[in-house]
């Protein structure tokens, strides 16, 4: 069993004079002092409760807060699949907008069960993302997406506390969303139990990216202020407000816990117990987590039954989210066995061209001498791994130049010849000599566009000399 160690410092900082910059109240308002449990960094934070609208919100917003998100951060895990084919035709074709969406997990799995009019943003992507022709993602923030009136529902999932200017994103919210469309938001709420019970240590502060954690009025003070109106809001929670909260303030960071180190300091009957309270927090409106639905404020005045319509959306929402989850593990499923095979059958082609290579070598031919028949005295090698390496070594007694070598890896590899990618201009060469041959035909199309010589497959060369 893992040794935890309380964080035995003091974060209750007390009263200390802030502005808040949602409401613009000004006072001295109880203040904490915040880690950040992530990225584990341990840096600290600052952060305080505006007396006004209830707002948890950080003090300084980080100049560069780009660096506490990184490549590694959990919403932009999935993985890019522009050429995808969808086995399920098209059965929604309702323009849905997911707003920091991250690389798309939410909009791939809506298009996998069949939704095709998919579009998301985020202005932390290094670029634009597509998923075949159901799903859009473009590298900027919701002020910039375009189309007036034009989307049947926006998504906002957990990515309003992320926001800095919480009443322009809704204004802009408000300017995309059809007449009667609607504006889903999941978002992390405030005071609650895990907030009563663990102060600074509840996880869902995650110091600094979250630098608004809204309260119900702080909530009605932004609907006031927008164009839009909250019809309805649903706290939903999940017990681990509780054990996350309890191992942060242990020192455990958010990547480290595991479900069995969850087990082994709560047994059944103690995570049961945890589950009860959070349940009842939920139906008591203290739990740490909701989903608020907004609409147009003319809109929500004048439909009339609006709880049996949402009643039957909400339903809808979640059998839905079922069956697309499903869809989505099937498809990710077959896409690492595929993987697997095509790993696998990588390694066989490479392991077969090195025993030609042998055979090439033991009748006493020399790839040097192949060139220089065929006039390549200055030749660049494509994928510079195992077999490309293998080819330097041959050529050094020869009186065939490598130019240089190309490998997407390019800053990673070390080599006696230049290595480059396919980003900039390539220099001349007699030809280019392509080791990675599984994938001949693709490389061979990208580099026939960068580049006008002979581009030959090392595999057909050892079989030709």
């Amino acid at each position: 069993m893992r040794e935890l160690v309380k964080d035995t410092t003091e974060r209750r900082l007390g009263q200390k004079s802030h502005k808040c910059r949602l409401c613009k109240t000004e006072g001295m308002f109880e203040s904490y002092l915040v880690r950040e449990m992530m990225q584990n960094t341990r840096e600290e934070f600052e952060y305080f409760v505006c007396g006004e609208c209830g707002c948890f919100q950080i003090a300084e917003i980080p100049s560069d807060l780009r660096k506490y998100y990184g490549k590694d951060y959990y919403s932009f895990a999935q993985e890019e699949y522009p050429d995808v084919r969808y086995e399920l035709s098209i059965k929604n074709m309702d323009k849905i907008l997911d707003v920091g969406c991250g690389s798309g997990v939410w909009l791939f799995q809506k298009a996998l069960a069949g939704w095709g009019n998919l579009h998301g943003c985020d202005p932390f992507l290094e670029r634009d993302m597509y998923y075949g022709d159901r799903v859009h993602i473009r590298k900027c923030s919701i002020h910039e997406v375009e189309g007036d009136a034009d989307y049947d529902e926006i998504r906002m999932g957990d990515v309003f506390e992320h926001m800095a200017e919480p009443l322009e994103v809704l204004q802009s919210a408000e300017r995309l969303l059809k007449p009667e469309a609607v504006l889903v938001m999941d978002i992390p709420i405030f005071p609650n139990i895990a907030f009563e019970m663990f102060g600074a240590h509840w996880y869902q502060i995650d110091a600094p990216r979250h630098l608004f954690l809204h309260s119900k009025k702080s909530l009605e003070y932004l609907e006031k202020q927008s164009g839009l109106k909250i019809i309805r809001i649903e706290y939903d929670s999940h017990y681990s407000q509780i054990f996350r909260s309890f191992f942060y303030s242990m020192g455990v960071p958010f990547y480290e816990l595991t479900q069995e180190m969850v087990d082994e300091y709560y047994d059944t009957k103690a995570q049961q117990s945890m589950m009860k309270i959070t349940m009842q927090c939920n139906q008591d409106e203290y739990s740490d987590h909701a989903k608020i639905y907004w609409m147009h404020k003319e809109a929500a005045a004048n439909i009339q039954h609006i709880d049996s319509m949402w009643e039957d959306r909400v339903q809808y929402a979640k059998e839905t989210e079922y069956v697309d989850k499903s869809i989505m593990e099937k498809y990710i499923e077959k896409k690492k066995i595929l993987a697997e095979k095509k790993y696998a059958d990588k390694h066989l082609a490479l392991y077969k061209m090195m025993i030609q290579w042998v055979k090439v070598k033991q009748q006493g031919k020399s790839l040097g001498s192949y060139f220089e028949q065929k006039k390549y005295k200055k030749i660049a090698i494509y994928g510079m791994s195992y077999a490309g390496e293998t080819l330097v070594e041959e050529l050094k007694d020869s009186n065939v130049k490598i130019a240089y070598g190309i490998d997407k890896n390019a800053s990673s590899i070390y080599s006696d010849v230049e290595i480059v990618t396919m980003d900039g201009e390539l220099e001349v060469v007699d030809a280019v000599i392509v080791t990675a041959i599984t994938f001949f035909d693709e490389i061979a199309k990208a580099l026939s566009m960068k580049i006008s010589c002979p581009i030959i497959s090392l595999e057909d060369i050892l079989y030709e000399v």
